[in-house]
């Protein structure tokens, strides 16, 4: 399925759900925000991006796509990042092109000097500065990963199951 994001015009922005940092709105979306931070020994180190995205998705979202400078500013500023260790975000390499994996446009980049690296595919974020590094997928030393969805109210504004927005009456 491919449903548009939830737009403001759509539903007002409501609360996050409790342990979720946010609103954040531009005007166009809304979303909420939570950092998981992992000790891979407690999934002996079988646990990888994809992983982490189902978890996301579980949870009615996606790993974060920080699609614009304005979010990625306001994420900075606003989500505590306690863990020591870079986290997953929802960038990933796919036919030779970055795509969020929530399907949002991917324009905007806050890469680190010297990436993105050629032969790894998916995006973590540093926890010091905010700026992106690739990795290998199936990295998962000591790496958390950040979640991204609607807010808590969603259900009166047309979500339908597995965080996808209800495009019209009938179709997710």
């Amino acid at each position: 399925l491919s449903c548009p994001a939830l737009t403001v015009s759509n539903c007002a922005c409501g609360p996050c759900p409790a342990g979720w940092t946010g609103p954040y709105t531009d005007g166009t979306t809304c979303s909420c925000y939570r950092v998981t931070n992992v000790n891979p020994s407690d999934y002996n180190n079988e646990l990888s991006w994809a992983d982490w995205e189902a978890d996301c998705v579980a949870q009615r979202g996606h790993l974060v796509s920080l699609s614009t400078a304005g979010e990625q500013d306001w994420f900075d500023a606003n989500v505590s990042l306690s863990s020591s260790e870079p986290v997953w975000i929802g960038l990933k390499a796919q036919a030779g092109t970055y795509v969020w994996s929530d399907g949002s446009p991917f324009s905007d980049t806050n890469w680190a000097s010297g990436e993105p690296a050629s032969g790894a595919e998916c995006v973590q974020m540093s926890f010091s500065n905010g700026l992106w590094s690739t990795q290998d997928c199936s990295f998962s030393y000591d790496t958390g990963y950040v979640c991204e969805r609607a807010p808590s109210d969603v259900s009166t504004c047309g979500w339908c199951a597995a965080g996808h927005f209800l495009a019209d009456a009938t179709t997710c």
